[in-house]
């Protein structure tokens, strides 16, 4: 079902306007309550619900079709609708294209970041439909956030397609395509940033140079900058307890692996 808040991507994306639209989570109570020998009025409106959602759908999928199928025509459309694009193109294993959308959205001007924001880069509200904290409602209450579980959870769910968050799904992609010069480059990029996620960098960066490049003393040095990093944020009243202890077991197996393979050279 369609709720308020994906009611506002239907006015902004195709133009159209619900008015006196019932809610999706009411849709199963009224159904009950009709079972139990209620008026079939406001199951009337269930009906109107769906027959809207159908023909939303339709029109959807020629907005698709004629704004984002080809390359050429997707060049002008919101960056957050690239970057969400190239997200379904990687769920696919489309990965070229998907990083040809990255690339994309990552020259987009800022006015051009979404369809339906502004260029503000504050927190999502509660309510904004296009928040990544928000899934999809197919019925009942708005559930909770599926949690997603890593060090680079804060990142994943920063809202909404920042020039970070892109350059993130980038690098990522950088790595599957199995262009890892490229990858290092774009994670020592963002390694160079603010927050959190340049430690999640680094240690991208570390496991690119230990386990794809098989360079020990760069996975070395990446990690000490991760823990460089780590230790600018507790300065600022920011520890992270749990991702430092895991760089410090880093650091200590990598150091391992290296005296190992020097005394097998010697």
């Amino acid at each position: 079902m369609i709720d308020a808040r994906l009611r506002t991507a239907e006015a902004n994306l195709l133009g159209l306007h619900r008015i006196g639209d019932v809610e999706g989570w009411e849709i199963p109570g009224r159904y009950l309550d009709f079972l139990r020998g209620a008026s079939a009025a406001p199951i009337a409106e269930v009906v109107r619900h769906n027959d809207q959602d159908v023909r939303s759908l339709a029109r959807l999928l020629v907005h698709v079709e004629q704004g984002y199928a080809d390359p050429a025509a997707r060049a002008g459309a919101p960056r957050g609708d690239l970057a969400g694009l190239a997200r379904a193109f990687a769920r696919e294993r489309r990965l070229a294209e998907a990083l040809d959308c990255l690339e994309a959205a990552s020259a987009a001007p800022e006015t051009r970041r979404t369809a339906v924001t502004t260029t503000s880069h504050a927190e999502p509200e509660a309510d904004d439909w296009w928040s990544p904290r928000h899934r999809p409602d197919f019925g009942g209450r708005p559930a909770r956030p599926a949690v997603l579980r890593g060090p680079d959870r804060p990142a994943a769910v920063d809202a909404p397609w920042t020039d970070e968050r892109i350059a993130l799904d980038r690098a990522h992609l950088l790595r599957r395509l199995g262009r890892i010069e490229e990858a290092g480059e774009a994670w020592a990029g963002i390694a160079a940033g603010p927050g959190r996620v340049a430690v999640v960098a680094w240690i991208e960066l570390a496991k690119l140079r230990e386990h794809r490049l098989a360079d020990l003393e760069g996975a070395i040095e990446a990690t000490h900058g991760a823990i460089a990093s780590a230790e600018r944020r507790r300065r600022l009243g920011r520890p992270d307890p749990a991702l430092e202890i895991g760089l410090a077991r880093r650091l200590a197996r990598l150091r391992v692996r290296l005296a190992r393979r020097r005394g097998r050279a010697a």
